[in-house]
């Protein structure tokens, strides 16, 4: 309120460091009540913006936190935090009701927040249409603003404040790109939710634009930046399209559930149907009943047994196609140029196994109808037991773990040969798995004659062990499980329990003899002759 008829005012502009000197808005004149109530409204503006976009940042991050399948609400989480982040250092330059922050960094985080945003709503942006197009842009710019915010904290004001009109130019580019995009979406498709979206960027874009020229002259009218406001509003859009989404993705869960409650009443009623008929045949059926049962049994039994020797076989081939893939690596290295025929021979040798673990499956799958197929000859444990040795040794190589076999007189054995290969294999395999580094595996084959009259095939380990708690459930328990290896290698659970119903498939005995942290011993005894061992 002046005191006279004249009135001096006197302007320090301090901002002579950035590209753009004096005043950045339109300077205003009246009483202090008026001033005083306008910079009110001004200042509640920008903090209810702040607090508004900071609540839904948190919002959208939580929701990707719950469904992270889903990066569309991570992307607009770190938008809106570059939206959050921006009241607070520029126009009512809320940061100074935290903290006495030099002016050069306000200028700084101004800047981040805005490449923050623009590289954010970019990745919005891909989110909403996936193009290779807009995959290459969103990745192209946040490289480009990974290299801006580097440059922002290293260098002075009147350096780096030159690179806002290329994240400008982005903006501009942002605005034209979802605009096209959701119409053409809105052409293709006319979804309601496209419709919100191609009005919903028209407004955005028209808002930077109005920012952008405020941010960069000051001009006659309206001068204050709005962009906040207007994401505000997309906000609260965006919210109701996920809640929409949501609910929608709720309708069509209740009418699936509807679908599978009326498939289960079809269900039972054709169930119910059958026992009729059934009850009207049983007095025909009855003596039937039992061997009927039985044979369900069995079959049940048989086909569940087979489908997993058909998991457990498909495993075992990953140990060669694992060992030719090293092998192919070792050939894309200089160092190893000079030793390509050995490793090139040891990827044919591997080939070939691959090949025979194939032609085993095929010709034991093409022998099946509804049971195991049994086919026991005289066969050479010995033979076996190196063939599977060959194939583990890469492996075992590379655990540094030395495996040794031991022949006791004769190792001719009536088993299946198919059946004794898995057999084999997956003891070999669990033995080098649960062996340390630097571990030793031994296999002996011993000829037990008459009376016993049965071949004994012993294969042990000084690896970790079996609990006595899960020794006395390997053989009862219904449920198939894995523990990793000393080296974290996977498995399918499905070998130990296969190898016993197999081993008593081929009319023999296996024992287990083991201590946590000392070893293992697996201990299988296979009939000499056609004879079951007593």
């Amino acid at each position: 309120m002046p005191s006279g008829d004249t009135l001096e005012i006197m302007f320090n502009v301090s901002n002579f460091h950035h590209r753009r000197g004096g005043f950045w808005l339109p300077v205003e004149f009246g009483s202090f009540t008026k001033i005083q109530s306008v910079a009110a409204i001004n200042w509640g503006r920008s903090i209810s913006n702040v607090t508004i976009l900071f609540t839904f940042s948190l919002f959208f991050l939580f929701f990707f936190i719950l469904y992270p399948a889903d990066k569309t609400t991570l992307f607009f989480a770190i938008t809106l935090l570059g939206l959050g982040l921006r009241p607070l250092f520029n126009n009512q330059f809320l940061i100074y009701l935290i903290a006495d922050t030099d002016w050069q960094w306000v200028v700084k985080m101004e800047y981040i927040s805005l490449y923050i945003t623009t590289s954010g709503g970019y990745l919005f942006l891909y989110s909403l249409f996936r193009t290779s197009y807009h995959r290459i842009l969103a990745i192209a710019v946040s490289f480009f603003f990974a290299f801006a915010v580097i440059a922002t904290l290293f260098l002075p004001v009147t350096k780096f404040s030159y690179l806002v009109f290329i994240a400008y130019f982005f903006v501009l580019l942002f605005a034209v790109n979802s605009i096209v995009c959701s119409g053409y979406n809105l052409f293709k498709k006319r979804k309601l939710t496209d419709l919100i979206y191609f009005f919903a960027f028209i407004i955005i874009a028209t808002a930077a634009i109005h920012d952008i020229i405020i941010a960069s002259k000051n001009f006659k009218g309206h001068g204050l930046y709005i962009l906040s406001e207007v994401i505000v509003l997309f906000v609260i859009t965006q919210s109701a399209l996920l809640i929409y989404k949501w609910v929608r993705s709720y309708r069509e869960k209740e009418k699936l559930q509807e679908n599978l409650e009326q498939l289960n009443r079809n269900l039972e009623s054709m169930v119910q149907r059958r026992t009729r008929e059934l009850n009207n045949q049983k007095n025909k059926a009855e003596e039937y009943s039992n061997q009927i049962q039985e044979q369900n049994k069995s079959l049940t039994d048989t086909i569940s047994l087979k489908n997993r020797v058909f998991s457990v076989i498909a495993h075992d081939l990953r140990s060669p196609v694992v060992n030719i893939q090293y092998i192919l690596n070792l050939l894309k290295e200089e160092e190893y140029r000079d030793k390509y025929e050995s490793l090139a021979a040891s990827c044919i040798n591997y080939s070939q196994m691959v090949i025979n673990l194939l032609e085993n499956m095929l010709v034991w799958g093409r022998g099946q109808e509804d049971h195991i197929r049994y086919a026991p000859d005289y066969h050479e444990l010995a033979s076996i037991i190196l063939t599977n040795m060959s194939i583990y040794k890469d492996t075992a190589d590379r655990k540094n773990i030395s495996v040794n076999f031991t022949q006791i007189g004769g190792t001719t054995a009536w088993i299946d040969k198919e059946l004794m290969d898995i057999i084999i294999r997956n003891l070999l395999s669990n033995a080098i798995k649960y062996t340390n580094r630097g571990g030793r595996i031994s296999i002996l084959v011993k000829e037990k004659p008459k009376p016993e009259n049965y071949i004994s095939v012993r294969i042990c380990d000084n690896g970790i062990g079996i609990p006595p708690e899960r020794q006395k459930t390997i053989l009862t328990s219904e449920e198939i499980d894995s523990t990793p290896g000393t080296d974290n290698e996977k498995g399918t659970g499905l070998g130990l329990k296969l190898t016993f119903e197999l081993v008593k498939v081929n009319k023999g005995i296996i024992e287990i003899d083991s201590k946590p942290d000392e070893g293992t011993c697996f201990t299988i005894g296979l009939p000499a002759t056609n004879e079951e061992i007593s």
